[in-house]
């Protein structure tokens, strides 16, 4: 598990980077940063199911069809309760944001990497 933990950390880390770098690209090319963010998340989605699907858990035999969709609920799911932990922790004044979306984060990758284990890439057949 720890093995699969750590190729988690490396995609979502790799993921992360391309988001970053593609959304302030399209800034520096002059797009709103509101799309810009838009669509480096997209391309940073793309690229973190292919490195989940194809690395992290590469010992499902689950189709595309089956786990792309799976993959984006996740995806959705991950970034409402990341939001909605921040928003409280925030709102509550619990902390400083930049604390509390240090948490958030933190908190909504074990929620997705279970959740990726258990559902998105789990093949009960396997």
């Amino acid at each position: 598990m720890l093995k699969s933990v750590l190729k988690f950390g490396l995609v979502g880390g790799l993921a992360t980077l391309v988001h970053i770098t593609v959304g302030i690209l399209w800034i520096r090319f002059g797009l709103n940063p509101l799309v810009a963010n838009f669509l480096a998340y997209i391309t940073a989605l793309i690229v973190s199911f292919w490195g989940h699907h194809s690395f992290t858990f590469n010992n499902h035999n689950l189709p595309l069809g089956k786990t792309a969709p799976r993959f984006l609920t996740t995806s959705a799911l991950g970034f409402l309760l990341n939001e909605l932990i921040l928003a409280s922790l925030v709102g509550l004044n619990l902390m400083s944001p930049s604390s509390a979306l240090a948490l958030a984060t933190l908190l909504v990758a074990g929620f997705t990497y279970l959740l990726s284990r258990r559902w998105v890439f789990n093949d009960p057949s396997h």
